[in-house]
């Protein structure tokens, strides 16, 4: 499991926390924040 991964996994647990969603809803919103992660370490 690489850093981006682990990211996205920690937040989406914070999410489930707070909000009533559905799992696949829930996976969305866990890619997003992925790819969101992946451009940030790209870019530096």
């Amino acid at each position: 499991m690489n850093l981006d991964e682990k990211i996205s996994k920690k937040c989406i647990e914070i999410i489930k926390n707070n909000v009533d969603k559905s799992e696949e809803e829930f996976e969305k919103i866990q890619y997003g924040i992925q790819v969101i992660i992946i451009n940030l370490l790209s870019y530096f």
